[in-house]
């Protein structure tokens, strides 16, 4: 679907859609929306104290790691598509979530094709730092 979501190639947004006749499944975005999780909180476990003490007000995230089903229109596209966003961080735009995210690629999964002419595939990326995330304007 054209404007669901756009990759930063070079130092334009373009729609994955138009470029590779992707558009991401049900439930990518629910992937995309959870809170990421924390680090380990910093802890005094001293032995001349009761208890472990809890040193409040640090709380950071950690990375985290994600998997987006993407269903493409044309087969032919789906390698072209993989190394363009293996080349490094990405920067996915989702409109509908309001929010730019920066991801790394991880790996993808197994391509299932339906009548030789639609195929979807699950690829894994990394998100390093969650607190990067950037509001649409």
């Amino acid at each position: 679907m054209t404007g669901s979501a756009y990759i930063k190639m070079s130092d334009e947004f373009l729609d994955i859609y138009d470029e590779y006749g992707a558009s991401f499944l049900r439930g990518s975005w629910d992937a995309l929306r959870l809170m990421p999780p924390t680090k380990e909180y910093v802890t005094n476990d001293c032995r001349l104290d009761n208890g472990v003490e809890y040193l409040g007000g640090y709380e950071r995230y950690n990375e985290r790691q994600l998997t987006l089903s993407i269903l493409f229109e044309d087969t032919s596209m789906i390698q072209s598509f993989i190394d363009w966003i293996m080349a490094g961080t990405i920067s996915l735009k989702v409109p509908t979530i309001g929010k730019i995210f920066h991801l790394l690629y991880s790996s993808s999964g197994s391509v299932k094709t339906y009548n030789g002419d639609f195929a979807t595939v699950e690829i894994t990326f990394k998100e390093p730092n969650p607190a990067s995330r950037e509001d649409i304007q």
